[in-house]
């Protein structure tokens, strides 16, 4: 699965691989500039709705 990371203009900022199965995951921020962002994930042919995240 992956986490696809997409600013407000709809362009992709990263797609980080999730490896875990307990439904947690830690998302490295120190390389992205504080805003406001939008994430789907992703696996295969399934996606999830678009959610909102705020970096400060």
């Amino acid at each position: 699965a992956q986490l696809m990371l997409y600013n407000l203009n709809g362009q992709k900022i990263l797609s980080y691989p999730v490896t875990s199965s307990d439904g947690n995951l830690l998302l490295p921020t120190g390389q992205i500039n504080p805003g406001t962002y939008l994430y789907t994930m992703q696996s295969g042919q399934w996606h999830s709705d678009s959610k909102k995240l705020v970096i400060q």
